[in-house]
């Protein structure tokens, strides 16, 4: 599953990948071409839960070989969007602070929504208290 989500109010894109790094590495290739696609997916070793590119450019990656389908995927992806939230928020000079943190808050709320609702998942059914 590939998306790319846009985020306006920073001018920024991010690519979301779930699958395997030969599919991620067929998408690239389309954007940049085979050789620039296949050191960018170089960067990605493949041991990894998850990982987060910022690339020259200023693109964007999030890439999970998995979906997320339980609390460790779901763990793990919220630690992947927090790089992104934090690679869009330098980019635009904000760093994280007292002052910012509210920023970088609503930043990972939404990029927490645009995600989740593209994820085969429902939050609906089976809702347990604790």
């Amino acid at each position: 599953m590939n998306k790319i989500i846009s985020i306006d109010i920073y001018d920024r894109d991010v690519m979301v990948h779930f699958g395997e790094k030969k599919y991620l590495k067929a998408k690239l290739s389309k954007m940049f071409g085979s050789e620039q696609a296949s050191e960018i997916v170089s960067m990605i070793s493949g041991e990894e839960k998850g990982k987060s590119l910022l690339l020259p450019g200023g693109q964007m990656i999030l890439y999970m070989p998995d979906l997320p389908k339980d609390i460790k995927g779901m763990s793990v992806l919220a630690h992947e969007i927090f790089h992104i939230a934090n690679f869009t928020l330098e980019k635009a000079g904000i760093n994280l602070t007292n002052d910012s943190d509210e920023a970088y808050s609503y930043l990972i709320e939404f990029l927490t929504k645009k995600i989740l609702t593209i994820l085969p998942i429902s939050f609906s059914g089976d809702v347990r208290s604790v």
